[in-house]
């Protein structure tokens, strides 16, 4: 063989071996995507069950090869990954997505929404713009949903914001402008990153967090806050994003059903983590947690509160004031017929 020809061979090799995107003579397309969920998990299994569909209705011309439990990096990681073109997608959630779209922060601000179907509802709304917003960017959104709720976990009870003002907040957001809105609006925050939540809770450096409840009590962290507020604080939104480069790999055919698939899964995943979210709560209350319950009138306080914070984010490094009056409308549209 030619030197020449040896040397393109090598090159073809090494494009097949790094690609996220492992296309072979027979049109098969392998897509290799990262997840920081635990193996086994709920969130795994989707994301397999996913996988086996596509097999199964592209006839085996698309796989998927999941690299779950942080294998692959944090999100942030997975994401350049993504961008160099060594992973061909990654399943985010809320700050992964916004690092792509800071627009998404718009549906993350706290005690903004009352109920599993009012986020629902204006999600189900916001999804066609957010997804050519995140295409703009170069990715391609297959599927995503609600996945469950943080909630306030506290050592004293809490029930107004005035309550909370008084707690020590675990805060780990690297946002110089996120942590200033936060301080500006009278809370206390007590930065740290999470690996150190249980120390800081057992020195007292911290006195309250936010946290989804199934993870509160798998890291046994309530044990050290055993109030827990009854009103949900901000969603936590998942899915699972492709590159652009990895979409437009995928043979047009197949598309459609592929994303039809996907985006079922992920609302039978959100049923599922719904389900769980209560069992957890019900089992920390059997172990001496305590739902604190809300007077009436404490919700409108906490969204008070919300429209604080809101006022120093928005137009700054978040979320724009257009994006932000948009799910405002669709919010109150919808409580508006709720009625």
């Amino acid at each position: 063989m030619k030197i020449g020809k040896m040397i393109l061979v090598f090159m073809l090799m090494a494009l097949i071996l790094t690609s996220p995107v492992s296309v072979y003579a027979n049109e098969t397309v392998t897509i290799r995507i990262g997840s920081i969920a635990p193996k086994g998990s709920p969130w795994d299994k989707t994301f397999k069950k996913i996988g086996r569909e596509w097999a199964k209705i592209t006839k085996q011309k698309v796989k998927l090869k999941i690299y779950p439990g942080g294998i692959a990096g944090s999100e942030v990681d997975m994401i350049k990954k993504m961008d160099e073109g060594t992973l061909g997608g990654a399943a985010l959630v809320n700050d992964g997505i916004a690092h792509i779209y800071r627009d998404i922060y718009v549906l993350l601000i706290p005690w903004q929404f009352t109920s599993d179907k009012e986020f629902n509802d204006v999600f189900a709304k916001m999804k066609p713009f957010f997804e050519k917003e995140i295409e703009k960017k170069g990715f391609k959104v297959v599927g995503w949903s609600l996945n469950g709720w943080s909630r306030l976990f506290s050592k004293n009870p809490v029930f107004y914001p005035g309550d909370l003002k008084k707690q020590k907040l675990s805060f780990t957001a690297e946002n110089p402008d996120m942590a200033q809105a936060w301080e500006v609006s009278g809370f206390q925050l007590a930065p740290g990153d999470f690996k150190d939540l249980m120390m800081n809770l057992e020195t007292g450096k911290v006195t309250s967090f936010f946290l989804l409840p199934f993870v509160a009590i798998y890291g046994e962290y309530y044990t050290l806050a055993r109030n827990m507020c009854t009103l949900k604080v901000f969603p936590l939104i998942g899915g699972i994003l492709l590159s652009k480069e990895t979409w437009k790999n995928i043979p047009r055919r197949y598309k459609k059903q592929m994303i039809k698939v996907a985006r079922r899964y992920f609302d039978d995943l959100y049923q599922e983590v719904k389900k769980l979210e209560e069992e957890a709560i019900e089992k920390m209350e059997e172990y001496d947690l305590i739902r604190n319950k809300l007077p009436v009138d404490a919700p409108k306080t906490w969204q008070d509160a919300a429209g604080k914070i809101v006022d120093e984010l928005i137009g700054k490094s978040f979320f724009s004031k257009e994006v932000y009056d948009r799910v405002q409308q669709y919010i109150k549209e919808y409580r508006r017929k709720a009625k």
